[in-house]
C-alpha cells in the first residue's frame, strides 16, 4: 500500500561525535554511537549500534481452542529474545569532475523463534548478517542544466534457522541460506523549458543459494536477473512565481524484463497536481503497479513461515487524489496544512501469508483484493517554536477473490 524510502547516512558537513543509550521494558537496552568530520571538499562518517531485549511479555494463550474458555491462561512470551550489532562507514567527496560517495553497511543479528500462538519453541534460534556496499557517481551537465548519476551496489546476506527439537514445523531442521544482490545502475536527467526530463537503466542480478545443515546437502540454487528500464517526465504550466506552476503534470513508464523466469512486468502512471490560489491545492494520480516475489517469500523456511515457489508476480491499479490547504506566515502562524487524501487499490495475485495449520504459514497468492481507505495529517507551527502535527489512516482490505470462504473477509494481517 506505500512505499518505503531508506536513505542512507551521509557525511556530515562538520564535526559529529555523539552517543545514544537507552532502556526500556523486558530488558530493552541499545545503545550507539557516531563520529563524523568533513574537510575542505571530503568527509567521512563512522557508526556501531547494539540492540537487545528479552521480549518475555505477557499474553492471553487460548491453548489453540478458540471457542473453549476454560483452558485459557496469560503466560509468558518464550525464547522471544533477539539481539543485534550494526557498522556504518560513510565516505564523500566533491571535485571538479564529479561528486563520489561510499557507503558500507553490516549487521549481524540473532534471535530466538517463539513459534506462533500456543505452540512456542525453547530451542528454535534464527541468525543473520549481512552486508551492503553502495558507490555513487554524479556529475553536473550542461552548465547545471541536467546531471548524469551511475550507482553501483552489492549485498550479501547469511540466515541460519535451527529447530533440533521440532518444535515449531514437522521435523527436525537446520537451514542455511545464503542470498547474494548485485548490480548497477544510471539515471540521466535533464530540464528543457518547462520539461524535467529523467530516464534511467537498471540491472540486477540475485542469487540465492539453501543449504540443509543436518544433512549436509546443498540445495538447488535459484538466480533472477533482471533489466529495468524507465522514463518520467515531469511538466510545470501556468507559471506562478519564479519556480513554482500552478499545474504540474508527471507521466511515467516503468519497463522489467526478468530472464529467469523470462516475463515482462509493466508500470505506466500520471500523477497531477492543481493549485488554482497559493493556499489550496489538489493531487491526482492513476498508476499500475507490480512487484515481484522476494526469495524469502519464493523460498524461505524460518520454521513458522514457509515459501511458495509457485508465486505469480502481484500486480495492482492505483488511485489515490489529495485536497491539500496551507497558510504560511501569517502574524503568530508560521505554517497551517491540512491534507485528506482518499485511495483506492485493486490488487491482483496479492502475496500474503496465510496460517495453513496451527504451527506454520505459507506464502500464497490471494486472488484479488480491494484496498480503500483515507489518511489525514495536520501541521501547526508557531511562534517559530511550537509544532503540532497529527496524523489519521483508515484502511479497508477485502479479500475479492472468487474463493468462498475467504471472499468478502478481511486480509490476513
Amino acid at each position: 500500500g506505500g512505499v518505503v524510502n531508506l536513505v542512507t547516512k551521509q557525511a556530515p558537513k562538520s564535526f559529529l561525535a555523539g552517543i545514544d543509550v537507552g532502556y526500556g521494558s523486558y530488558d530493552t537496552f541499545h545503545a550507539d554511537a557516531d563520529y563524523g568530520q568533513y574537510f575542505e571538499d571530503s568527509g567521512f562518517r563512522l557508526g556501531a549500534g547494539y540492540r537487545r531485549t528479552a521480549g518475555d511479555f505477557s499474553f492471553l494463550d487460548d491453548n489453540g481452542t478458540p471457542f473453549n474458555l476454560n483452558d485459557d491462561a496469560v503466560v509468558q512470551r518464550q525464547n522471544n529474545d533477539s539481539q543485534d550489532v550494526s557498522l556504518h562507514g560513510a565516505y564523500e567527496t566533491d571535485q571538479a569532475w564529479g561528486e563520489v560517495d561510499v557507503s558500507s553497511d553490516f549487521l549481524s543479528k540473532h534471535s530466538g523463534v517463539p513459534g506462533l500462538g500456543s505452540f512456542q519453541s525453547t530451542s528454535a534460534r534464527f541468525d543473520s548478517w549481512q552486508h551492503l556496499l553502495n558507490a555513487r557517481y554524479r556529475r553536473p551537465l550542461w552548465q547545471d542544466r541536467g546531471s548524469l548519476q551511475t550507482n553501483l551496489f552489492y549485498g550479501l546476506e547469511e540466515d541460519s534457522f535451527k529447530d533440533p527439537n521440532g518444535e515449531i514445523g514437522l521435523a527436525r531442521q537446520s537451514n542455511k541460506n545464503r542470498s547474494l544482490n548485485v548490480g548497477g545502475a544510471g539515471q540521466l536527467t535533464t530540464t528543457w523549458r518547462q520539461h524535467l526530463l529523467e530516464t534511467n537503466l537498471r540491472g540486477v542480478f540475485d542469487l540465492f543459494a539453501p543449504t540443509d545443515q543436518l544433512t549436509q546437502t546443498n540445495l538447488t540454487n535459484h538466480h533472477r536477473t533482471a533489466l529495468q528500464w524507465g522514463v518520467q517526465d515531469e511538466i510545470g504550466l501556468w507559471s506562478h512565481g519564479l519556480e513554482s506552476h500552478r499545474l504540474t503534470l508527471v507521466p511515467s513508464f516503468r519497463l522489467e524484463q526478468d530472464f529467469q523466469p523470462s516475463r515482462f512486468n509493466y508500470a505506466p502512471a500520471l500523477h497531477a497536481r492543481f493549485a488554482p490560489v497559493d493556499f489550496l491545492y489538489f493531487k491526482l494520480g492513476v498508476s499500475r503497479g507490480y512487484r515481484v516475489p522476494t526469495f524469502f517469500e519464493l523460498y524461505g523456511d524460518r520454521g513458522s513461515t514457509s515459501g511458495n515457489p509457485d508465486l505469480l508476480p502481484e500486480t495492482s491499479f492505483n488511485l489515490d487524489g489529495t485536497v491539500g490547504f496551507i497558510v504560511k506566515q501569517q502574524g503568530v502562524l508560521d505554517e497551517l496544512m491540512l491534507e485528506v487524501s482518499p485511495f483506492q487499490i485493486g490488487a491482483d495475485q496479492l502475496i500474503i501469508f496465510e496460517q495453513n495449520s496451527q504451527r506454520t504459514v505459507i506464502a500464497r497468492n490471494a486472488s484479488s483484493a480491494q484496498i480503500r481507505g483515507a489518511e489525514m495529517v495536520f501541521y501547526l507551527g508557531l511562534l517559530q517554536h511550537w509544532q503540532l502535527t497529527a496524523n489519521y489512516t483508515y484502511q479497508r482490505a477485502i479479500d475479492t477473490s472468487n474463493i468462498p470462504f475467504l471472499n468478502g473477509n478481511l486480509l490476513p494481517g
